[in-house]
């Protein structure tokens, strides 16, 4: 396969070569010189036509209109003849878009030969590789290898024991706390005098209910009032 892709490759290399020195080359030389050349003498042709009907209008001299019809007269047949030549080449141009044709014709059909040549070599290896007898697969063990197994040493059982299991270790469970209390579920800062402030998360020592909205609690020696909905109840109040 890879023969084939190097083949292909070399020959794709050959119609390069062969492109660019009988097409590309040719081709470039008409744009930069015939092509050029036919337009410059338009171009002065133009020119010297207005030059011509210029003086003609004013009614110059009669030495300064001969003179510019002379040279009118020159471009035009500069102009003319460089468009004939070039016009005239077409048979040398079409003979290049021959060439470049016949390039690629024969690229394409090297390529095509050498697939076949690749097809046909597949093909015979896939026939022999069908035909070939199977040989039936026997998995080695470790006796074959020159293994020594684990049951074959003297004084080691077949099968250890396994390790017993450590248990894992008891964490303590924690002390449920006995008097009413609750655990503040946000930050609160006291506006007024005589309010309790905590942070979140702190247990604060319920003392009483205020009202339906407050409660006096303690913490950290600290006695005050706090809205009820700052905490969460863990022991309640005793009933009355």
């Amino acid at each position: 396969m890879g023969d084939s892709l190097k083949q292909m490759a070399d020959v794709k290399y050959s119609l390069d070569d062969n492109i660019k020195q009988n097409f590309l080359e040719p081709l470039h030389q008409l744009q930069t010189k015939d092509l050029k050349e036919v337009m410059h003498h338009r171009k002065k042709l133009q020119g010297r036509r207005l030059d011509f009907d210029c003086k003609k209008r004013r009614q110059a001299k009669d030495d300064e209109i001969r003179s510019a019809e002379e040279k009118f007269a020159e471009s035009l047949q500069l102009a003319q003849v460089g468009m004939y030549n070039l016009l005239e080449n077409d048979v040398e141009q079409v003979s290049q878009l021959v060439t470049f044709a016949e390039g690629m014709l024969d690229y394409h059909s090297q390529c095509s030969e050498i697939l076949k040549v690749l097809v046909e070599t597949l093909n015979e290896k896939r026939e022999e590789a069908a035909a070939r007898p199977k040989s039936e697969f026997v998995p080695k063990t470790l006796a074959d290898l020159n293994i020594e197994m684990l049951g074959s040493q003297d004084g080691m059982n077949a099968s250890p024991l396994p390790s017993p299991m450590r248990s894992p270790a008891r964490t303590p469970m924690p002390t449920k706390p006995t008097q009413p209390c609750c655990t503040a579920l946000y930050d609160f800062e006291p506006e007024n005098p005589g309010e309790l402030g905590f942070k979140e998360n702190d247990v604060i020592t319920l003392i009483q209910r205020v009202d339906e909205n407050w409660f006096e609690g303690s913490l950290n020696g600290r006695n005050g009032y706090f809205p009820q909905s700052y905490v969460q109840v863990t022991v309640p109040l005793p009933s009355n």
